[in-house]
């Protein structure tokens, strides 16, 4: 049909306020674009809460902020945490997210729910950010990524500050999982471990373990455990009248926590620990004003842990920028070169796992000190 000039004139008129005339209503172009679905599984509630506590905190402040910039390319950024204190809450929680969420990607805090809920994204194919020294969640695999600092390296740097105190004789007490094993691997690049005794998820009677290292009379105790076990460690210790330097590898994150340094700092005197690269003194501008918003928003259990799991959701972001599908973005994520996270530049170049950079500390005057 011929337009009437009537039709022409309503046209004109359309294309003057709305930029255009159509037959159709506001088309598919226009509508706001579906949400970017990040899924968080981690431990909210049982012992392990802590280690979801200051995760969630980084992570909301990540969010907040890419939403705020704009989303990625026009798309909201939706978080959903999902509790799962133990493996099989885990799997659960990575199936729901996936399955029913539809969930973009997904990331796990601490090494069980990690090791849980890695073959689920694997299969799914939905890049997975993992926090734990664990490295066989992601090497071999597609989209399973680890950020975090390599437990091997972390044991060999305690062993290697062993020998230089004069330490010689150094014993390993530690949860039974690969973290302890690659911790044993690490020092003893280094110097052959004394004594290695392990303990099971869910122990909290060590008296055995440390009655046998005890025995060995060792300089000093690397102590592998998760921050619920510390407790029940240094009690242990303290009854047994060990009298060894411990050193603690994930200092910040596990035996050296507030808490547990300012409940035990006769055990711990001269101790040394090695954790992340995260000096909670910086006066660098990006981490101030990092420190600024968290303590606005009531702060967080672990400023060290929240920051790296608040540059891990922002590198997602990053390599989901371009993309409309998981492949993409996994294959962005680990060709990911010096994203400037607060930590630092962030980089997998090509592999599965993050170099993350370590730091020693000693605790004196009651304060864990970065050791030049």
């Amino acid at each position: 049909m011929k337009p009437t000039k009537l039709t022409i004139t309503i046209c004109m008129l359309a294309l003057l306020l709305l930029g255009g005339c159509s037959n159709t209503q506001t088309s598919e172009s226009s509508q706001t674009a579906k949400p970017l679905v990040f899924g968080v599984v981690l431990p909210l509630t049982g012992t392990n809460a802590f280690y979801g506590a200051f995760t969630k905190a980084g992570a909301k402040l990540a969010v907040e902020e890419i939403n705020k910039a704009g989303g990625v390319d026009g798309r909201v950024v939706k978080a959903i945490y999902e509790d799962a204190p133990d493996k099989t809450a885990a799997t659960t929680a990575a199936k729901k997210l996936i399955e029913l969420d539809g969930a973009d990607a997904l990331f796990a805090m601490l090494t069980p729910m990690a090791g849980a809920s890695a073959p689920v994204a694997e299969e799914s194919g939905v890049p997975l950010v993992y926090w734990s020294p664990s490295t066989s969640f992601s090497v071999g695999k597609k989209y399973v990524f680890q950020d975090y600092f390599d437990a091997a390296g972390t044991c060999e740097l305690l062993m290697r500050q062993a020998l230089e105190s004069g330490q010689t004789k150094v014993a390993i007490f530690g949860v039974q999982a690969e973290v302890s094993q690659l911790c044993k691997q690490g020092a003893e690049r280094i110097a052959a471990v004394s004594t290695y005794e392990t303990y099971n998820t869910g122990d909290s009677d060590f008296k055995t373990q440390f009655t046998k290292i005890g025995q060995d009379k060792p300089d000093a105790i690397i102590l592998s455990t998760f921050a619920p076990d510390c407790k029940n460690a240094f009690k242990q210790v303290r009854e047994l009248g060990i009298e060894s330097t411990l050193l603690l590898p994930y200092a910040d994150t596990a035996c050296g926590t507030k808490e547990n340094t300012e409940t035990n700092l006769d055990l711990l005197k001269g101790a040394y620990g090695a954790g992340w690269d995260v000096d909670e003194d910086s006066t660098d501008p990006l981490f101030l004003d990092f420190k600024s918003k968290i303590n606005s928003r009531g702060g967080t259990t672990q400023m060290a842990g929240s920051v790296i799991i608040y540059d891990s959701i922002k590198t997602m972001a990053k390599a989901y920028s371009g993309c409309e599908d998981a492949k993409c973005a996994a294959d962005n994520l680990r060709e990911m070169h010096a994203f400037p996270g607060i930590t630092g530049p962030i980089s997998y170049d090509g592999r599965q796992t993050v170099g993350r950079g370590l730091m020693m500390t000693k605790l004196e005057d009651g304060k864990w000190n970065k050791v030049k």
